[in-house]
Parts: structure tokens; C-alpha cells; sequence
């Protein structure tokens, strides 16, 4: 009796060698937009005391970390909408996530 490989259920190296690297390169860039973003976010919404924050992308394959920060914002689905207090903790929040919201 031979051993083979089944595929059903189980994907290509190929395939989870390229999903673990997107996963990668959505945290490093989540991570570089944080080093780059200098200015404090509190700084660019003066009188605002809400924001509204949209998902734009979905959120099945990014880093863990990433939807951690969606999950506390409530953003956990793609075109999901929010409204938040103007906090310096949101707007770190969204600042960390600006690939994947866009907030006003």
C-alpha cells in the first residue's frame, strides 16, 4: 500500500509560503507607516470629536497584530463603517492601520 500526498485540505508549500509572506509584508508595512507618520494624529483633527473610520480591505489573510487593532475598532469586515471619539489611543490606532481603513 503506497503513501501519497493528498491534497484536499492541505495547500502547497508554495501557496502557505506566499500567504505567510503577504501576512509579513502587511505587518512591516503597517509598521514602517508608524516610523513615517512623525506628527502626532491629534494634531490634525482640531476641533473634531468624531471620526468615521471604513474598512477597506478585508481582513481573512493579514498579520494577526493587524486584526487585533481592526477587532478593537470594530472594523472586522470589509466596508464596515465606525463612528469614534477623537482619542489619542483611536487615532494611534487608526495610524497604525492606514493600509487597510480610511478615516475622516
Amino acid at each position: 500500500m503506497a503513501i501519497g500526498f493528498h491534497t484536499h485540505g492541505a495547500e502547497w508549500p508554495e501557496e502557505f509560503i506566499r500567504k505567510f509572506r503577504d501576512k509579513e509584508l502587511d505587518f512591516l508595512r503597517m509598521r514602517t507607516g508608524l516610523k513615517a507618520c512623525k506628527l502626532s494624529p491629534a494634531e490634525s483633527h482640531d476641533d473634531a470629536q468624531l471620526l468615521f473610520a471604513i474598512c477597506i480591505s478585508g481582513t481573512k489573510e493579514l498579520h494577526p497584530h493587524i486584526k487585533k487593532i481592526l477587532a478593537r475598532l470594530r472594523l472586522t469586515q470589509m466596508v464596515t463603517g465606525v463612528f469614534l471619539k477623537t482619542t489619542e489611543v483611536n487615532l494611534k490606532m487608526l495610524a497604525s492601520v492606514v493600509p487597510f481603513v480610511t478615516y475622516r
